[in-house]
């Protein structure tokens, strides 16, 4: 008799578990807005720590050692979160700003990298908007992530003309810009990230890696500045 009546305290538990496993993974699989409850956030991040696959052959296929990379904060920081975007997403638009205000607050607490993972089946233009974002980035880090924004701040209007009337808004050696883009000069270095980030699992954008550990979706605020923080404390200073 004991036993029936514990059948139902232990599955009420495991069904609202499993729901909320559930939830959360697909708002991942979705690319929405990943924002968890005090509690889930803790047991969520929890998990992805001590899961975390931290060896060097994966921190090499997301960590870039070698080419020119838009990058904020400080090189030799204890943290390095690296994203795979595609500048026609909506979920890496709605990041944009995330980690924006992010870098902003942690400083010199953390290098942020950005690469490439254009989704052309999706968004058949994407490569060439990788493309005239690597052509701007040629021409230096500050106007890079000028472009940055204004890619962002209008997803809907990136045709050859619209990446090249973005690059001139912002104030871009236009004749550079013409001549990087016509040669297509990037694009084995966009396709060399997209290898690297199937190699390392990703599916989707926005992806992260912070410290190697991955989560996919758009990551709201919260959620990533506890991530940062967890593994911040976790490493000897």
């Amino acid at each position: 008799m004991l036993a029936i009546v514990s059948i139902p305290l232990i599955l009420i538990p495991l069904m609202w578990f499993f729901w909320q496993t559930w939830s959360y993974y697909s708002d991942i699989k979705s690319g929405d807005t990943i924002s968890l409850d005090d509690r889930l956030l803790e047991t969520s991040i929890s998990t992805l720590v001590a899961n975390a696959n931290v060896s060097q052959a994966d921190r090499a296929r997301t960590i870039p050692t070698a080419g020119l990379y838009p990058e904020l904060g400080n090189w030799n920081a204890r943290v390095t979160v690296v994203e795979f975007v595609d500048y026609q997403c909506p979920y890496c638009q709605r990041t944009a700003s995330v980690v924006r205000r992010i870098m902003a607050a942690m400083g010199d607490r953390v290098r942020f990298i950005v690469r490439d993972f254009p989704i052309t089946e999706l968004h058949p233009s994407a490569k060439q908007s990788a493309l005239a974002a690597n052509c701007v980035l040629a021409q230096g880090q500050e106007i890079y992530w000028r472009y940055h924004d204004v890619l962002f701040a209008d997803i809907e209007r990136q045709t050859p003309a619209d990446l090249r009337a973005k690059a001139e808004q912002i104030g871009a050696d236009l004749s550079a810009f013409d001549a990087c883009v016509s040669q297509e000069r990037y694009l084995k270095k966009i396709d060399a990230d997209i290898q690297d980030a199937l190699r390392a699992g990703v599916q989707g954008t926005p992806t992260f890696f912070v410290n190697g550990i991955r989560i996919q979706g758009a990551v709201d605020e919260k959620t990533l500045t506890r991530l940062i923080n967890v593994v911040l404390e976790q490493i000897p200073q």
